[in-house]
């Protein structure tokens, strides 16, 4: 009996990222889960970060973005 294992490929919207989540954001598990499929490196540390979440809106620095930026790239299949 042979097993058939089906294998995504998602594009590298994020290669080269390093993506910092706060822990206690609360969709963290999920934006978690489409950065690492879609390229992205997590990053511990919120200042070694490329891109950082914000938790509710995101703020006037160009490094930190809000969860919908995340869900739109993936939409799109691009950074947005």
């Amino acid at each position: 009996m042979t097993s058939c294992r089906l294998v995504l490929q998602f594009p590298d919207i994020f290669k080269e990222k390093r993506i910092h989540i706060p822990a206690d954001h609360p969709e963290y598990k999920k934006l978690k889960r489409y950065a690492v499929a879609y390229g992205a490196e997590m990053e511990p540390d919120e200042e070694e970060a490329d891109i950082r979440i914000a938790v509710g809106e995101a703020s006037a620095d160009d490094k930190t973005v809000s969860s919908d930026w995340l869900y739109e790239c993936v939409k799109r299949g691009e950074m947005v």
